[in-house]
């Protein structure tokens, strides 16, 4: 069972990194609008799917929609994303530009990335609880020897603080670059 208890803490680093990279630290990323909800024809479709989003300059996103149809709409769900600032029509492309943060914004983005990492290592606990409890049943039907279940907790628990290692510096990093001016 290791390759899956690897798989679901992988999965729940990859689920925290995605997430820190779509909070707004000043700074222009396409992660910042790929997810926002277009609705396109009457269906809820995210941004990515519908438009290129590239980098002009360090404050300024260009977002260019492949159906011009879908103009109106991409235009109208950036305005109600509450991202600091309205994007600018110009003609077959929208460009939104980034503010820069306030020393408040920027003391509550930190929070809510604690919240964030806090969450991350409150699933990691589970997933170790889960494997801890598979080990104990397998001991119980004489599947695996006293030894091996001893060894083989060790091994989910060093995973375990690796994995936490990894989630905190990735809370760390994310910190920093918020706070940087």
């Amino acid at each position: 069972m290791p390759n899956n208890l690897n798989e679901q803490l992988k999965k729940v680093v990859e689920f925290f990194s995605n997430d820190l990279k779509a909070l707004r630290v000043g700074r222009a990323n396409p992660a910042l609008v790929e997810n926002i909800i277009v609705k396109y024809y009457g269906t809820k479709t995210p941004l990515i799917q519908l438009a290129s989003i590239t980098v002009a300059d360090a404050h300024t996103l260009v977002i260019q929609p492949w159906d011009k149809n879908s103009f109106k709409d991409v235009e109208q769900a950036l305005n109600q994303a509450d991202l600091g600032g309205s994007p600018v029509a110009n003609g077959e492309i929208l460009r939104l530009s980034i503010p820069p943060m306030t020393e408040e914004r920027r003391l509550e983005l930190v929070k809510i990335v604690k919240e964030k990492a806090e969450k991350s290592k409150v699933s990691i606990r589970m997933i170790r609880e889960d494997e801890i409890k598979l080990l104990k049943n397998k001991k119980d039907n004489g599947e695996i020897s006293e030894d091996v279940f001893f060894n083989k907790q060790k091994e989910t628990q060093k995973t375990i603080d690796e994995t936490v290692k990894e989630i905190s510096e990735l809370e760390q990093a994310k910190q920093e670059e918020i706070t940087k001016i």
